[in-house]
């Protein structure tokens, strides 16, 4: 298997759409078709199937896709580690992120400050709330995007930036839609999750422990938000997600979320950091971007 097969197949997998993949990679789709061939005979299965509007993956292609996202990935910071070797040093600020907040208007954020900062390095690792709470404490990161701790540590300042609505989300053409109405009938499904706890998966696994319910099949584990979007886009799985990383999602229209009182979740926002670097000018920067651009989107 080629490496180049294997990005062609992560960027269709996510689009779901031979011509849109190919655009957004710069080739034509008759170089992505032979790539997606190449991987299957290689794999000695079929990995996509045709459909009227695009393509959607088999559980074959399931397996490929989660074995590819790692090695695309570990190529991508191999390149940048090689290429950062080759520059003058830059100045660094390492930057903790919540699962999956990386979604949506925090992206801007990133990509403001990154275009706004060219002496500055940005180094973001993800990770749950209280992982990154005790990488800020120990002076491993030097602040924190995700929600705010329920008791702020001493010589820690947190500046609330909004929030937003989490929900059961479904593909728009799940053959059962129309009766997921409830909890009870959610944890029958089968359902898409992050690797990691996160505390909002916390609360909803505590929800359906009181209510006497068991916890549902899981049928796929990945630290990618795009990748279980466009898993629920394609099949009858559910899952549980914000509705800024649902309405940001490139398969958008084929997503639903359940309008389910019961089980909606509203996760606050924050900006923390310890208090021996809240006035470092990096830190400043950030911090001021993040508060206009997320504050801006809550309105």
């Amino acid at each position: 298997m080629e490496l180049r097969d294997l990005r062609y197949f992560v960027a269709l997998a996510r689009d779901a759409n031979l011509s849109r993949a190919a655009l957004a990679l710069g080739v034509s789709q008759s170089t992505l078709s032979k790539s997606l061939a190449r991987l299957e005979a290689a794999a000695g299965a079929r990995l996509m199937q045709r459909q009227q509007r695009g393509v959607e993956l088999t559980e074959q292609g399931l397996i490929v896709l989660r074995h590819a996202e790692r090695v695309t990935a570990m190529t991508a910071d191999t390149r940048s580690v090689l290429d950062a070797s080759q520059r003058q040093p830059l100045a660094c600020m390492r930057l903790g992120v919540g699962l999956g907040e990386l979604e949506g208007a925090l992206q801007q954020v990133v990509a403001r400050f990154v275009a706004q900062e060219s002496a500055t390095r940005l180094d973001i690792c993800q990770g749950a709330s209280g992982e990154l709470a005790a990488a800020l404490s120990r002076g491993e990161i030097d602040c924190v995007f995700g929600p705010p701790p329920e008791v702020v540590p001493a010589g820690h300042v947190v500046t609330p930036l909004g929030s937003e609505l989490y929900a059961a989300v479904c593909g728009h053409r799940h053959p059962r839609r129309q009766e997921l109405r409830s909890l009870a009938a959610l944890v029958q499904e089968r359902w898409v999750v992050p690797w990691a706890s996160t505390r909002v998966g916390q609360w909803l696994g505590g929800l359906a422990q009181q209510r006497g319910l068991p916890l549902p099949e899981v049928a796929l584990r990945c630290d990618g938000v795009p990748t279980l979007l466009a898993v629920i886009a394609q099949t009858d799985c559910v899952g549980y997600f914000s509705q800024r990383m649902v309405e940001t999602h490139s398969l958008r229209a084929k997503l639903s979320m359940l309008a389910i009182a019961e089980i909606h979740y509203v996760k606050t926002l924050a900006f923390i950091s310890r208090e021996q670097n809240a006035e470092l000018p990096m830190v400043k920067v950030l911090r001021e971007i993040a508060v206009n651009e997320l504050q801006r989107s809550d309105t």
